[in-house]
């Protein structure tokens, strides 16, 4: 399933639940050439619930809307689960992050439900924070990111949340799944922290493939919001050496 056709741009994040602000960022942007779509958290939907959602996103020029219910994939999966990826789809969006730290097969059945309604799954394997590993005093086993990647690409998967401040992972991630699925599609998080400096190394082996870049600051004010956003995408495209 693809739904992001330019190779390269800015997957814009929307956690703000002021419906007014929600439509403005929406309306302010669905223009701009290098936004491939929209990042939509759970708060905006639990505030305003999915049929006001459904009418927001409704005119966003055709892009993309993916939404984020906050580590989707990391409970029992059972019928109330399929009924709310039937709902999200029939609110208007386009695809789900998922990340599955209830298993392979929670994985599998959410998988295979995404398919049989055209809903995209896009596959997280970590949190960008330090303390999320058992390492930094967390309880993830960091052979589980990578489990849940692999497991992903070979059921098909080919779009995924990775964070720059896994810099070094992401190098060994991306070969590996690579080889498994081809073309992939990722969606970088954390591209302003110092281990995103590396980004390049991590881009230049893999020129095949679509890389974006999510921009997660509030809307404030429109001017300095767009100022901020094309600022962005201009450190995005030299990190990955676009011209």
């Amino acid at each position: 399933m693809e739904i992001f056709i330019p190779k390269n741009g800015i997957l814009i994040s929307i956690n703000n639940p002021e419906k007014a602000l929600f439509q403005k960022i929406i309306e302010t942007t669905k223009k701009l050439d290098y936004v491939v779509g929209y990042r939509i958290g759970s708060l905006p939907v639990l505030k305003n619930g999915l049929d006001t959602i459904k009418e927001i996103i409704r005119d966003r020029n055709r892009k993309p809307v993916i939404y984020d219910h906050q580590k989707f994939g990391s409970d029992i999966v059972d019928k109330c689960t399929f009924e709310m990826l039937d709902a999200i789809k029939s609110c208007g969006f386009d695809g789900i992050i998922i990340l599955p730290l209830s298993g392979k097969n929670a994985l599998e059945s959410i998988v295979n439900k995404c398919n049989s309604i055209q809903l995209l799954p896009v596959v997280c394997g970590d949190i960008p924070y330090n303390g999320y590993f058992s390492g930094e005093g967390g309880y993830i086993e960091q052979e589980t990111q990578q489990h849940i990647y692999i497991k992903a690409a070979n059921l098909g998967i080919s779009h995924f949340v990775m964070s720059c401040n896994r810099i070094e992972r992401i190098k060994i991630y991306c070969h590996q799944i690579d080889a498994i699925v081809g073309q992939m599609k990722i969606f970088f998080t954390a591209i302003n922290s110092i281990e995103c400096n590396d980004l390049p190394d991590v881009c230049k082996h893999l020129e095949q493939n679509k890389a974006y870049a999510v921009f997660e600051p509030e809307y404030e004010a429109e001017t300095d919001y767009l100022a901020n956003l094309a600022n962005f995408w201009n450190n995005f495209r030299k990190k990955i050496g676009l011209s």
